[in-house]
């Protein structure tokens, strides 16, 4: 829906303009347990480190919706996105 798509991507719409909050994904690597459920949804962005999934790029437009996905399956909530 409408309302879900606006939560997971912090859109405002206001006055009919659109503002997108931008964020950066990383992975808590005192979180991850290195169970790849973050990498089997957007290899695009996330691989496996030394000791821990890692953020590999930032997502573009396209890979977005993956990695908001991933984010939110990641079992144990050690990817996490910052305000640029």
């Amino acid at each position: 829906s409408i309302t879900h798509l606006k939560k997971k991507l912090n859109i405002k719409i206001i006055y009919g303009i659109i503002f997108l909050e931008v964020f950066m994904f990383k992975v808590n690597e005192d979180r991850c347990i290195g169970c790849g459920a973050c990498v089997g949804t957007c290899p695009e962005v996330f691989g496996f480190g030394e000791n821990a999934a890692e953020v590999i790029k930032q997502p573009n437009e396209e890979e977005m919706n993956s990695a908001i996905n991933a984010l939110e399956g990641c079992p144990t909530g050690a990817i996490e996105k910052e305000e640029k």
